[in-house]
């Protein structure tokens, strides 16, 4: 692919092109890779304690963000999102730490646009243990389709998700376009 292109969309009729309006097949190739490079995603946390009433499925939300390469997640709008710039297939998990408590059952799922569950535990809670529940799934996604971490709990009373090391964390990372 040998010589020069030159790139005239933001250049008005009549207007003089200079050497910046030109790219080399190099450059091209560059902007073809970069528009649907895989490795792009977001890792979020939330650095409190979220309280999960007992038998009331809870969208989890996320205050911090360990990285984010493309506006997946907003702490303003929707902070409990990770939502989907460009479809393609997906790594997407999170990691939730339940306080200790010995009765129920503990449940995470990961919901996509407010209904579909695509992957779920489902966990038995321990004596004298915290309940730590890791998931992860590959999924395809439309762009700007989002995903939720939902937890549910049967205590009999409220029942906190713990801050700390890895918990609450939310990731979504892009392993193949369209």
């Amino acid at each position: 692919m040998p010589g020069n292109y030159s790139d005239t969309s933001n250049i008005a009729a009549g207007e003089e092109i200079n050497a910046a309006d030109v790219k080399t097949p190099i450059d091209a190739l560059d902007d073809a890779l970069y528009a649907i490079a895989i490795g792009r995603g977001a890792r979020v946390y939330n650095s409190g304690d979220i309280t999960i009433p007992n038998a009331t499925p809870t969208a989890l939300t996320f205050n911090n963000e360990r990285y984010d390469t493309d506006n997946f997640h907003s702490q303003l709008i929707n902070p409990g999102r990770l939502t989907v710039p460009a479809a393609g297939r997906y790594q997407v998990g999170c990691n939730v730490a339940f306080d200790t408590n010995s009765t129920g059952v503990r449940v995470v799922y990961l919901r996509v646009n407010g209904s579909a569950v695509i992957a779920q535990v489902i966990s038995n809670a321990v004596a004298g243990a915290q309940t730590v529940i890791n998931l992860n799934t590959v999924w395809s996604f439309a762009a700007a389709d989002y995903v939720e971490v939902v937890c549910n709990q049967t205590s009999g009373g409220n029942l906190a998700v713990k801050a700390g090391t890895a918990s609450p964390e939310f990731w979504i990372e892009r392993l193949a376009v369209g």
